[in-house]
């Protein structure tokens, strides 16, 4: 049995498995999958029940496209973001996002998920050797969230790995960050009860700290993951998208 403690143990997962069998999935952009292009990516179809897809009607707002790889490519100022065709909002969670980074020397914003309140975000945050997750909510009333937590290990410029945020309940609750397979971080500051309300993936409402990079997967789920369920999506996706765990 695969388990996840400071690490998770990696192994083949049967090619049988489908992201779609955990209940609480409410979103998934799969790589190499549902993708339109037309001068950047246009639309990005959701593969989960939910049908909220992705688009971007504006073509210098499009993220590029790789399809050799599935890369969804943004270039950091450039305000490009793809918008959901209805907001998530989310009390507990998981997102996981397959991405990889173009980290300088300098700290800089990789905004990856955003809200219609710029309040509302999953981002990464940081320099070469030193970058950090973070993740908030605002209603309007409340604004709460995590402080700066280091992934461990870092994120390497250019090199793919998975990102993945949990949240265990929408009040008190404890929010961990993993690259990989790997538990880098646990923060309990993000206790009050207001949701984590996402609408673009990239920044729309902060264009100049949206993604420096690519993303080649995404999935939301309304519920913090168990340690089997988290271990065989991340395995899954490790193996699509060609990252050895």
């Amino acid at each position: 049995m695969l388990g996840l403690g400071n690490s998770i143990v990696s192994s083949a997962i049967s090619a049988a498995f489908d992201i779609n069998s955990i209940s609480s999935l409410i979103s998934w952009y799969k790589n190499k999958t549902g993708v339109t292009e037309d001068s950047g990516v246009s639309a990005w179809a959701d593969q989960s029940s939910s049908g909220n897809n992705l688009s971007q009607t504006t073509a210098n707002l499009r993220p590029t496209y790789t399809s050799s790889t599935g890369a969804v490519g943004y270039v950091g100022s450039g305000g490009d973001h793809l918008v959901m065709d209805s907001q998530i909002s989310l009390g507990a969670l998981t997102a996981i996002f397959v991405m990889d980074m173009n980290i300088g020397a300098g700290s800089d914003f990789y905004g990856i998920a955003q809200g219609d309140d710029a309040g509302n975000f999953i981002q990464l945050y940081g320099s070469t050797g030193a970058i950090h997750g973070y993740i908030n909510g605002d209603d309007d009333t409340t604004n709460d969230g995590t402080g700066a937590t280091g992934l461990n290990p870092d994120a390497v410029d250019g090199v793919k790995f998975i990102f993945t945020v949990t949240k265990s309940a929408a009040v008190s609750a404890t929010v961990k960050f993993y690259h990989n397979t790997t538990h880098s971080a646990t923060d309990t500051d993000f206790d009050a009860n207001v949701p984590v309300a996402l609408n673009f993936i990239g920044y729309e409402e902060t264009p100049g700290r949206t993604h420096n990079g690519n993303i080649y997967e995404i999935a939301f789920f309304n519920a913090e993951l168990s340690s089997d369920d988290l271990t065989a999506v991340l395995t899954d996706m490790a193996d699509r998208n060609g990252i050895t765990l």
